[in-house]
């Protein structure tokens, strides 16, 4: 199904749609529109990687659990980000007819997408974007979980599959001796395909397991607020 017909189908879901081309162009956009608010965060590749916990501290408030202030933790941090008056968040896959799906492993990011902010916007890149809702649900788990994951240094069965190899390959990519830099690492596993990464979903008993819940938004919940921003490039797991 074309983009086209995937942004309609959100739209008559109740979702306002808006397209970006580029990243800095998203960023500019966010940052017209959210001004003097508290913006809670969920775990995300794509804002880290579009780095707006930078781009809109500026001018507001923001609550980031991967990136806790100085003295805060992630459950603290997490904590404060569900009071807060806007949620970003980004989707580990949406379907052609409009489905929103995320796996999660704590709640918090699931949990802010459900209830309790004047706004939620998602900020997704076209690589989510596609397929049944069957398909977007597998791309969640066999591409989205396993990348986190490795993202996380999980010991989950779908990292510890690849990790060594993967880890080789940056090392020779980045000439990197020392200690992984996190963000080049991120970064590196963002641009990985599926025959790249080359792992998939152990549905295992790992206590580091992240994909506990699954939430699929099958419509915008009532009485929410809610946006989706169409990134027209490849970002994030």
């Amino acid at each position: 199904m074309e983009m086209e017909q995937t942004i309609r189908a959100l739209e008559r879901k109740g979702y306002k749609v808006t397209v970006c081309s580029a990243a800095e162009e998203a960023v500019r956009y966010l940052q017209g529109q959210l001004h003097g608010w508290t913006i809670g965060f969920g775990g995300s590749q794509t804002l880290t990687e579009l780095d707006l916990r930078h781009a809109l501290a500026e001018d507001n408030t923001v609550y980031v659990p991967d990136f806790p202030a100085e003295g805060e933790t992630f459950d603290s941090t997490a904590r404060d980000a569900s009071g807060a008056n806007i949620f970003l968040l980004s989707a580990n896959a949406i379907s052609d007819e409009g489905d929103i799906i995320n796996i999660d492993g704590t709640g918090n990011r699931l949990a802010g997408s459900l209830y309790g902010h004047n706004k939620v916007i998602y900020i997704v890149g076209r690589n989510k974007f596609g397929g049944t809702l069957e398909e977007a649900v597998r791309r969640a788990r066999n591409v989205a979980g396993p990348k986190n994951a490795l993202r996380l240094h999980c010991k989950t069965p779908c990292a510890m599959a690849v990790v060594k190899e993967l880890e080789t390959k940056f090392r020779e990519k980045h000439h990197a001796k020392g200690q992984i830099d996190q963000l080049e690492w991120q970064r590196f596993l963002e641009k990985l395909d599926t025959s790249d990464l080359n792992t998939h979903c152990y549905d295992c008993r790992s206590p580091q397991r992240i994909c506990g819940s699954l939430l699929i938004h099958m419509k915008k919940p009532h009485g929410m607020d809610a946006e989706v921003v169409i990134i027209d490039k490849d970002i994030g797991f």
